[in-house]
């Protein structure tokens, strides 16, 4: 009769099936890789690093993040740069996509938790161009090391979101929409990178801090005692 799930999404599929059963829907705590080891690197001013990182699944959509970096490139952008950071069975079919290998840093393999920090302390946005979700733990990452993030706008993915305030959004499948989004990155320089940030912190503190999420378990185990 009682159940938890990790996403909004998920609440509501429970609740459209099964109307009369009791839901609570708590998130994932914020996945911790412990602190950077080395400060994040001096770069200048409008200098932009954009990472995607984790398993490299075709789900994930990282073709498009590829092509939306390149047709940027090719109208001029040279401030920035995207690291490509996972383990892929299949990473022919996206290397065939690559037409400025000097714009990509790339490990194609599984990162060591150990490197985990380093690597999004030494990044500027977490991209997450996906066409399909239920749950992520990569978004938590960025959490944990408060990386603004730009992502397609699926329904599961709007309540970690809120756009031009924590992140940015863009329409799911359109790589237009994506280049669009990385442009006003890149465009709003540390500006609006900071104001990101800042609105992620606040965010965070709120949605998903250790004191939200077990508030949220003591509310409902509360409501289950009176009912």
């Amino acid at each position: 009769h009682n159940i938890q799930v990790f996403s909004e999404s998920q609440r509501a599929i429970l609740l459209n099936r099964f109307p009369k059963k009791n839901v609570l829907m708590a998130p994932l705590a914020i996945k911790d890789y412990g602190k950077p080891s080395v400060l994040k690197r001096t770069l200048d001013e409008d200098h932009m690093v954009f990472l995607f990182f984790g398993i490299i699944s075709p789900y994930k959509r990282l073709d498009l993040l590829i092509k939306a970096a390149q047709s940027i490139y090719e109208l001029g952008y040279k401030n920035f740069m995207v690291k490509i950071a996972g383990k892929c069975k299949s990473w022919s079919d996206y290397a065939s996509l690559i037409k400025y290998p000097e714009l990509f840093d790339l490990r194609i393999e599984r990162i060591p938790n150990s490197e985990v920090a380093d690597l999004f302390a030494n990044s500027d946005y977490f991209v997450m161009p996906y066409q399909d979700i239920a749950q992520s733990g990569a978004i938590t990452v960025a959490y944990r090391y408060n990386l603004p993030i730009i992502l397609s706008n699926l329904p599961q993915f709007k309540p970690y979101c809120e756009d031009c305030k924590t992140g940015l959004f863009f329409e799911s499948k359109n790589v237009e929409d994506l280049e669009k989004a990385m442009i006003k990155a890149l465009n709003g320089g540390r500006l609006l990178h900071d104001s990101l940030k800042k609105g992620l912190s606040e965010f965070v503190e709120d949605h998903f801090s250790i004191k939200s999420i077990v508030k949220k378990y003591l509310t409902f185990f509360d409501y289950l005692d009176q009912v």
